[in-house]
């Protein structure tokens, strides 16, 4: 009887330990695909995820996925149109409307009007800003919320042809 309850004990382990892996390995890939319409390649190593909606008020939060991939990925999907309702890629970079939202779990930047109709990001993390204001990466965004609250809900996808990574963020879905 001790042996049955150790084998089950042991069974429920292994299968609770691949679940995890198969979250890690295909659910992320997986929410991906959902979010963005674009297949992860399986070469991609993602660097950082998470999924912050669960836990906020009104599905508020962020799902975000960076990960790096080969050159020859990120001049494919250059050359297709963008997923996220059709948008063409623009050349960075992002305006601070746009990047103040998306923190990829970094320290958030703030938004700061310094003239009537001009704001830019301050603070926040250095790496996160360097990204935002990059003339060399390629992004495609789209807007969800309502007119009133310009950029509160959208989509983020930047390509980073320097250091072959792909950023995704969607946030307030």
């Amino acid at each position: 009887m001790m042996k049955a309850k150790s084998r089950l004990s042991l069974v429920a382990l292994v299968l609770l330990l691949l679940g995890a892996l198969a979250y890690v390995c295909i659910g992320k890939s997986v929410c991906f695909l959902v979010h963005s319409g674009l297949r992860m390649p399986f070469s991609a190593k993602i660097l950082r995820a998470d999924d912050s909606r669960w836990a906020s008020f009104h599905g508020d939060g962020e799902y975000y996925v960076v990960f790096q991939v080969d050159s020859k990925t990120i001049d494919n999907w250059l050359r297709n149109p963008t997923p996220l309702r059709k948008r063409d890629w623009q050349k960075g970079p992002i305006p601070a409307i746009i990047g103040f939202y998306p923190d990829f779990g970094y320290e958030s930047p703030a938004l700061e009007q310094y003239s009537v109709g001009t704001t830019r990001l301050s603070g926040g993390s250095p790496e996160l800003l360097y990204l935002l204001a990059s003339s060399n990466i390629w992004y495609s965004a789209q807007e969800r919320g309502p007119d009133f609250k310009s950029w509160h809900d959208g989509d983020l996808l930047i390509l980073d042809p320097e250091t072959n990574r792909i950023w995704f963020s969607s946030w307030n879905r």
